[in-house]
């Protein structure tokens, strides 16, 4: 029996919140309020003026530097209202107009602006739509970001499964555990794209880790309960489906593998309950039809 994707994820929300409580937060903390403005700080006093001197004769003077390309940053140099663009300048920006927020960004990491400048941009192109571009930024600034990379590898990582990429939120999700192994949200990132994959069996190994250590995780619940029915286990699968439905009882996801997992078993009525309460949560949306659908295959005596 085909089941519908998965859509409930724990809170780990992508959009300006996730620039707030995940990118911004964790970059700022690594490296330092200096990195969330360039230029000289706001209340900082203006430098001395340097000494006279005489101006150097024509022969003595140095050949210009050469520009630097597009996407340099240039070591130093001010950039016009750049003590404006702040994380949270960024975020309203964002909101705003987040074509102009994703050329300021540009212009920020061009003058200096690092990791900060890239995660701005990344949150600006995610606003327009370009979830693939925005996550290939992250992971691009993950290079540079010390021990915030894992955590920029993690937004790549959902980034890239809302495009439907599962084998780059693969490669993000293990580029993140390189760094820190066991971090559940990365274990369950990779689980997520390992079934995308149609790699099931082994995305149960992340999934029991992530459970263990977060029992309580309805969108891992959710992906083992699935997993597990289709591996032909639907009592464990009925189990976590359960569990899911108790934490998250206005979840139509939850509902759909209760119900999936008790025709399963040959529970009809009890299977029949719980399909129909996934429909009434979800009647125009795809969980409802996939929960028409089984019901439609369970009363044909369809798998």
């Amino acid at each position: 029996m085909r089941c519908a994707p998965l859509r409930v994820r724990a809170p780990i929300t992508l959009g300006p919140t996730f620039g707030l409580t995940l990118g911004f937060a964790a970059v700022l903390a690594v490296f330092g309020p200096a990195h969330a403005q360039t230029g000289a700080p706001r209340t900082a006093p203006p430098p001395p003026p340097p000494p006279a001197a005489a101006p150097p004769s024509p022969e003595a003077a140095p050949a210009p530097a050469p520009a630097p390309a597009d996407n340099a940053p240039i070591a130093g140099a001010p950039i016009a209202g750049a003590d404006a663009l702040d994380p949270d300048a960024c975020l309203a920006l964002v909101e705003r107009d987040p074509q102009e927020a994703a050329e300021a960004a540009r212009r920020w990491f061009r003058f200096g602006g690092g990791v900060p400048a890239a995660v701005c941009e990344s949150l600006a192109l995610e606003a327009i739509g370009a979830l693939g571009a925005a996550a290939l930024r992250l992971d691009l600034a993950a290079v540079s970001a010390g021990s915030a990379a894992a955590a920029l590898h993690q937004a790549a990582a959902g980034f890239w499964l809302r495009d439907d990429q599962p084998e780059a939120a693969l490669n993000s999700a293990e580029a993140g555990l390189a760094m820190e192994p066991g971090a559940a949200l990365l274990l369950r990132d990779k689980a997520e794209a390992l079934a995308a994959l149609g790699r099931g069996a082994e995305a149960l190994a992340p999934l029991d880790a992530v459970l263990e250590e977060a029992p309580q995780d309805v969108s891992a619940l959710l992906l083992r309960a699935r997993l597990r029915r289709e591996a032909g286990e639907p009592e464990a699968a009925l189990t976590d489906a359960e569990t899911a439905a108790r934490l998250a009882p206005e979840a139509p996801d939850a509902w759909l593998e209760a119900g999936a997992a008790q025709a399963a078993l040959g529970r009809k009525p009890e299977a029949r309950e719980a399909l129909l309460k996934a429909v009434d949560l979800d009647r125009d949306g795809p969980v409802g039809e996939e929960a028409r659908l089984t019901l439609q295959q369970m009363e044909l005596g369809g798998d």
